[in-house]
């Protein structure tokens, strides 16, 4: 069993293996998210996620005796989609799918 344990550099070495590849994948993520939502198709796609996802409202549901928790949770679980894809775009990205201009 003590086999199977890393220890010391062979710790270090796989932890940092595991780390550059959690970030290769994030930039490959990354990449695509933004290069679709470059496309006109892509921000037509993007606006109406944010708009499913409920972004721009209020997740909290009020009702007559208060706070109607499970409402809550469901809206704020499926805003919790976009804001975690939202991680993915870069700045550009965000002012084009976000910022309605006049």
């Amino acid at each position: 069993m003590k086999d199977n344990l890393l220890t010391g550099e062979a710790y270090k070495q796989e932890k940092e293996k595991q780390e550059l590849l959690k970030k290769e994948k994030f930039n490959e993520l990354s990449d695509a998210f933004n290069s679709v939502f470059a496309t006109s198709h892509g921000k037509v796609l993007g606006e109406w996620l944010i708009k499913q996802c409920g972004f721009f409202e209020n997740s909290v549901i009020s009702g007559t005796n208060g706070i109607l928790p499970n409402e809550t949770i469901y809206n704020e679980a499926r805003r919790s989609i976009y804001l975690e894809l939202r991680k993915y775009l870069n700045s550009e990205t965000l002012i084009n799918l976000e910022i309605k201009e006049k």
